[in-house]
């Protein structure tokens, strides 16, 4: 069971995670665009939909406005391709459990390559 994240945390361990922008979303259910974004979001699944709700309707959200006493999680962001308006999000540790392979060569895709002590972009 996955445990409620300071924002702090949360934020550091988002940071982190930009890399899987692109990717594809879950290669499982058809009909979804590819990662658009990885996102702090609150942790209660009920304030999530509540934010992602905001997402759908406003193209954007604020995680200011919600109460998260809760605390935090770290949500990977996609979107149905058939009503694009849609949004559909899985928390990251389940999307990085899924997609381990996946996620472990599209993060080797964006480090940069060492030789020696110079560094090749």
């Amino acid at each position: 069971m996955n445990k409620p994240m300071t924002r702090k945390q949360a934020s550091h361990i988002c940071d982190h995670y930009q890399f899987i922008a692109g990717m594809a979303f879950d290669p499982a259910v058809p009909g979804t665009s590819p990662v658009l974004g990885v996102m702090v979001a609150p942790f209660s699944e009920e304030a999530q939909r509540e934010f992602i709700d905001d997402m759908d309707l406003l193209g954007y959200t604020d995680l200011n406005a919600f109460d998260v006493d809760g605390g935090y999680d770290v949500i990977v962001l996609s979107r149905y391709l058939q009503d694009e308006e849609i949004c559909v999000w899985m928390d990251l540790r389940s999307f990085v459990k899924q997609n381990m392979a996946r996620v472990v060569q599209q993060r080797k895709k964006c480090m940069p390559a060492a030789t020696g002590d110079k560094v090749v972009v």
